[in-house]
């Protein structure tokens, strides 16, 4: 919502006027910005910007403060540069009240590069305290969180937005939330939530027109679907994001899929796919380029190149990752480059240069990140039973397929159980997950029968009628072997 008060403002050529009827067009022109990286786009978001601060010099902060959140946002759409990221995030620090104020701190993650340690000890240290957020705030400290690469952080915020904004009924900002809640999640292999979250927010996306979010919350989903091992079902999803991403041209949505393509095709099983999608995602003339996720999808590049012999490349790539000061401090970026320089070394033969870089690499923290803390012990197992340090190796083989049989990420799964076995390890059986045979829409239901809501507040919550969710649960107790609501807590435990 667009604050409109009485007082003078601006064209955005910079001439004064006293209207309405100017503001709404200085807003209109700012929804009409179109990418990606164009020149016009980077132009109005100069023309945005300079607007936004003539409206603090005549008293209209709130005025300024809105335009530049949707400056800033945009800029994460489109990667304008870090100069007018630098412009934006400047302004709305003069024009906010308090430098603690989630607009502002959601605009200067835009530009990490003028405080990126202040911005995640301020994101770690408010999620911590728990104090009582609206579901806009909510929302906008997960996306700076997201926008700084602390996915484990993003999340926190997200189950608080989530649950603010369903609770003041703001649909659009919800949808928002839900799909930036299941991107996060899944990249984090969290994926037990990951469906129900994609499916409600695609919904919501579709019905409150947001092609952004439509397109990324099909990438969210063909994410989940390949590391679910569902490899159909997520190219099925990826084609809906190609036909959404026409309306949605930015260097972001189209940077997050080239990623998601790669995650497919690796997957898959097709190495040499998976490097063609990913490596396009370093070159800064390419469409699809965006610096952030760049960084963020190395992991799986390096998966790519290493199993392709393009250890080289990979390794010229990580130098010029690492020649990024700023970004190096984000999280999700150097949990990715430490887990390269490890497999790359690995991958190069020589054993004490491999050693020292697991060892790296370990010394990350992954508490709470379960893919990446999974993803390196199955790496490093690989590595050590190539050495034929046989009991070393299955131990962190086993540990590796235990945390990814449990998060649910099949195909690196199997890929554990296939060392441990060349290690002679006996396979482990593995029964059929009765959660896979539920829908995502499905599985959300029975989680909020399973605590206790009636039909009728379920519906309310999901925005369902009461015989749409009476409907879904009498689908749901046969999947689950079970008679009665009471039984449900135990099925889905």
């Amino acid at each position: 919502s667009l604050p409109l008060p009485g007082a003078v403002l601006f064209d955005l050529d910079g001439t004064l006027v006293d209207t309405v009827e100017t503001r709404i067009k200085a807003w209109l022109m700012a929804l009409a910005l179109t990418g990606p990286r164009s020149l016009r786009e980077k132009a109005n978001l100069r023309s945005v910007v300079a607007a936004a601060r003539r409206a603090g010099e005549d008293g209209e902060a709130d005025l300024g403060l809105a335009l530049l959140q949707f400056a800033s946002s945009r800029s994460w759409w489109i990667d304008p540069g870090v100069e007018i990221r630098s412009e934006i995030a400047a302004a709305a620090r003069a024009l906010a009240p308090d430098p603690n104020d989630a607009r502002a701190i959601q605009m200067s993650a835009i530009a990490p590069e003028d405080h990126i340690d202040e911005l995640l000890t301020f994101l770690a240290e408010r999620a911590a305290s728990r104090e009582p957020v609206t579901g806009a705030d909510a929302r906008r400290l997960a996306t700076a969180a997201l926008w700084v690469g602390a996915l484990d952080l993003a999340v926190e915020y997200f189950i608080a937005s989530d649950a603010a904004l369903r609770e003041e009924g703001r649909l659009g900002l919800l949808a928002r939330s839900l799909i930036a809640h299941a991107y996060s999640a899944a990249h984090l292999g969290m994926l037990n939530a990951v469906g129900s979250y994609v499916d409600e927010g695609v919904r919501l996306v579709v019905e409150t027109r947001q092609p952004f979010f439509v397109a990324t919350g099909d990438v969210a989903q063909s994410i989940y679907l390949a590391l679910r091992g569902d490899i159909a079902g997520a190219e099925a999803r990826m084609a809906e994001g190609q036909r959404a991403v026409l309306e949605a041209p930015a260097n972001a949505v189209l940077a997050e899929m080239r990623h998601a393509r790669g995650i497919i095709d690796l997957a898959a099983g097709r190495h040499d796919e998976a490097y063609e999608q990913l490596r396009r995602l370093y070159d800064p003339d390419h469409e699809s380029y965006h610096a952030t996720i760049a960084g963020c999808a190395t992991s799986d590049f390096v998966d790519a190149a290493a199993a392709t012999d393009h250890t080289e490349q990979a390794a010229a790539v990580l130098r010029r990752l690492e020649a990024d000061a700023v970004r190096m401090k984000m999280p999700w970026w150097r949990i990715g480059i430490a887990y390269g320089r490890a497999v790359l070394a690995a991958k190069a033969g020589d054993a004490s240069s491999a050693d020292a870089a697991f060892a790296t690499a370990r010394a990350v923290d992954l508490e709470r990140w379960p893919l990446a803390r999974a993803r390196l012990s199955l790496a490093h197992g690989t590595w050590l039973r190539r050495q034929r340090r046989v009991a070393a190796s299955r131990a962190e083989l086993r540990s590796a397929r235990d945390l990814l049989g449990a998060i649910g990420v099949r195909y690196l799964a199997d890929r554990a159980e296939q060392e441990l076995g060349a290690s002679g390890d006996a396979p482990r059986h593995r029964g059929i997950d009765v959660l896979d045979q539920l829908t995502p829409q499905e599985l959300q239901i029975a989680r909020l029968a399973a605590e206790g809501l009636s039909n009728r507040e379920i519906g309310t919550r999901l925005y369902l009628s009461h015989r749409t969710v009476g409907s879904h649960l009498y689908r749901v107790f046969p999947k689950l072997g079970v008679t009665s609501r009471a039984q449900l807590h135990t099925a889905l435990r």
